[in-house]
């Protein structure tokens, strides 16, 4: 078995021998064309890498006019990593939004899928949050630090380092110490390192190499893609909003919203189901287990659906309402 490791910026491109017997091509003339479409391959803009377009260049330059049902190509690109993200900020409040800009700016130039940058911005937040609330006295001014690394492995690397002390949750921890939880359940793994002379360490390990956001094909109906909005915070409930069609894609996000609400179980929460059209088993799933995780922390999940809606029919199919409140 032969091995090779990819330097930065290289590309593997496999193609089915279709790719060498076109009908308008010699076999000379279509391993040039291979190598021209490899070669912009490797030089293309990090827009075509996050849109899954590097195949279509290879089959596009192989392809005779007419298309070929017999061509198959795989293409594999390291890209060049992004400059490490480094920012150091004051603990307060009015810093977080700056910390969740620039990390939506780097994972997004890093590749990342849209699921899975809300699941780190998420988690990431919870670790500032903490480090915000819990790390320093009141009335002392302290500073947050936040980097974040594309390892070689494909993974990702965040930490949060304050200068203070925040302790590690009770085992009811209430509203404080959820911040953890939330982290374990949306990254790989969560690592907490308190220093003797003062100052702690949140490390998040996370997949960088997530599914690319690859536009869905477009239907002549009436369907309307499905949407999982931010938590709503100025009413008396947290409120996480779904519209159009949840599908199974749109499960994942909606347990991070649903997370981030009620702060791991912590708090109350409410699911505004009422624009939706079309309701997946995965998106039920997500809705019962955050309604059972609801219960046994003394609370119920609201959601609205009113009767005779289409999202209503599912819920009151998979039994949803004996563990929350259906309206």
């Amino acid at each position: 078995m032969y091995t090779a490791t990819l330097a930065e910026g290289a590309v593997l491109v496999l193609v089915s021998d279709g790719a060498l017997t076109v009908d308008d091509r010699t076999p000379d003339q279509a391993w040039a064309a291979l190598l021209d479409a490899a070669g912009r391959v490797a030089n293309a803009d990090r827009d075509a890498v996050a849109d899954g377009r590097l195949a279509e260049t290879v089959t596009g330059s192989l392809l005779p006019a007419g298309g070929s049902d017999d061509v198959a190509a795989l293409v594999v690109l390291r890209v060049h990593p992004e400059q490490d993200l480094a920012l150091a900020l004051d603990a307060r409040p009015a810093s977080l939004p700056a910390v969740r800009r620039s990390l939506e700016r780097w994972l997004t130039a890093s590749g990342m899928g849209e699921t899975e940058r809300a699941a780190v911005q998420v988690a990431v937040g919870e670790a500032c949050a903490n480090a915000v609330e819990h790390a320093y006295p009141d009335g002392v001014d302290g500073r947050l630090w936040v980097t974040a690394h594309a390892d070689d492995d494909g993974g990702l690397t965040v930490t949060v380092t304050d200068a203070g002390r925040w302790r590690t949750p009770d085992r009811d921890p209430g509203d404080r110490g959820r911040g953890l939880l939330i982290m374990r359940q949306l990254t790989d793994e969560v690592a907490v390192e308190t220093r003797a002379e003062g100052g702690t360490t949140v490390r998040l390990r996370a997949r960088l190499c997530g599914v690319p956001d690859v536009p869905e094909p477009a239907f002549d109906d009436d369907e309307t893609d499905g949407a999982v909005g931010e938590v709503d915070r100025t009413g008396d409930l947290p409120v996480v909003t779904g519209t159009g069609v949840l599908d199974p894609t749109a499960a994942p996000q909606l347990r991070i919203r649903l997370l981030e609400a009620c702060r791991g179980g912590a708090v109350p929460a409410r699911l505004d189901l009422r624009a939706v059209t079309e309701l997946s088993s995965a998106a039920v799933t997500v809705v019962l287990q955050v309604a059972r995780m609801a219960r046994t922390e003394g609370w119920e999940l609201a959601v609205a659906a009113p009767a005779g809606s289409v999202a209503r029919h599912v819920l009151d199919l998979a039994g949803v309402g004996a563990v929350a409140s259906l309206a």
